[in-house]
């Protein structure tokens, strides 16, 4: 059930070739679907949000559970031998990145047609993230929304449904950066354990 779901995602996102289009999955595989004249394959939003909120979150923790507070010292994740000093930071740091790209190519590969069932897809599963206090991942999903490549696509936006469009605002300002952060660290003490903070935040910190 969700497990298997998140593991066919982890899966996506971890062994990403240089096609960024294109996605391997193991099977059995959900039903695909396929632009007919460029053959693009679009597996991930033909599953369910909260499956692909939860592999995000599952990847994240087994990383996170293994980060040592020496690692946040001195800002070691900036400096020479980052890797060596701060490796599990730079490991949330880069998978933090790679679910970014990978909501973007889910966005601006899609075909016209199915782009803003892609943003919907992004939403709900943002949505998900914030309800299971997985607020690292939820930075990098709305950011990726965010973004200048997919925020100015005004049309394809216009097609998404205007509740989940002012749902979304309400996580873009959650996740703000005004008054450090001050909205996400309310939020974050309030939520139940388990939980994942923003590395942004414990960067700061």
């Amino acid at each position: 059930g969700q497990r298997e779901g998140g593991i066919t995602i982890l899966q996506a996102i971890t062994q990403r070739t240089d096609r960024p289009e294109m996605v391997e999955f193991p099977t059995p595989q959900p039903t695909p679907t396929v632009d007919e004249k460029t053959h693009r394959v679009f597996m991930v939003y033909s599953s369910k949000p909260y499956k692909v909120a939860a592999a995000f979150t599952a990847l994240t923790h087994v990383i996170f559970t293994k980060v040592s507070p020496q690692e946040f010292l001195s800002c070691a994740w900036k400096g020479e031998n980052a890797e060596t000093k701060a490796p599990h930071v730079v490991e949330l740091q880069e998978l933090f990145n790679k679910i970014s790209l990978f909501v973007e190519v889910e966005v601006l590969f899609s075909p016209v047609h199915l782009a803003a069932k892609a943003i919907t897809f992004y939403i709900k599963v943002a949505k998900e993230l914030k309800k299971q206090c997985d607020l690292h991942n939820l930075f990098a999903v709305v950011g990726a929304l965010n973004g200048m490549c997919i925020s100015r696509l005004k049309q394809i936006w216009g097609q998404v449904d205007e509740k989940l469009v002012k749902a979304f605002k309400k996580l873009t300002r959650l996740v703000a950066q005004d008054s450090a952060y001050k909205k996400c660290k309310r939020y974050f003490e309030s939520c139940p354990a388990p939980k994942l903070p923003p590395l942004p935040i414990l960067q700061r910190k």
